[in-house]
């Protein structure tokens, strides 16, 4: 199946929009077989073990029917277990795999930084520039007039 496919009735070529329809519901319905059929198997298994556990051997004690709510109860706890477990490890894989790609991104992301700096630093001294021009004019201005005014007085 390639992968511009996305679903498995494309790779059989289906064209036309009923049998696209149906190869879609076929597609579907063998959630049953898939999700359904071992999960009504594994709750009748269950089941069968509860029932086994309690009147496997002679007549039901409270110790038997005790014993099977701790399998019970284990058996959850030991799903929870597996199930935070699943997702340490895709946290420790993902955060692993950033990881390495760090120094990459920051080494970009720093030298992005230090051209928009740069960039800036141009861009305020074109805008200052006028002001600064002004100013230098006006004290020069100022400077040549205190000094002819001082040599005119002495």
């Amino acid at each position: 199946m390639s992968s511009s496919r996305r679903w498995p009735w494309e790779a059989q070529k289906v064209h036309s929009r009923q049998s696209e329809r149906r190869a879609k519901e076929a597609h579907q319905a063998n959630r049953w077989l898939t999700i359904f059929l071992p999960l009504g198997v594994g709750s009748i298994l269950v089941l069968a073990l509860a029932v086994w556990l309690v009147t496997g051997t002679g007549a039901a004690t409270m110790h038997q029917a005790s014993a099977a709510v701790i399998i019970f109860m284990s058996l959850g706890c030991m799903g929870t277990g597996v199930l935070v477990l699943v997702v340490l490890i895709a946290l420790t894989v993902g955060v692993n795999r950033l990881y390495g790609h760090v120094p990459q991104i920051s080494q970009r992301l720093l030298s992005t930084l230090y051209s928009v700096q740069q960039s800036l630093a141009k861009a305020s001294d074109k805008a200052v520039s006028p002001i600064v021009r002004w100013r230098a004019l006006r004290a020069a201005v100022s400077t040549v007039w205190r000094a002819l005014r001082a040599g005119a007085k002495s």
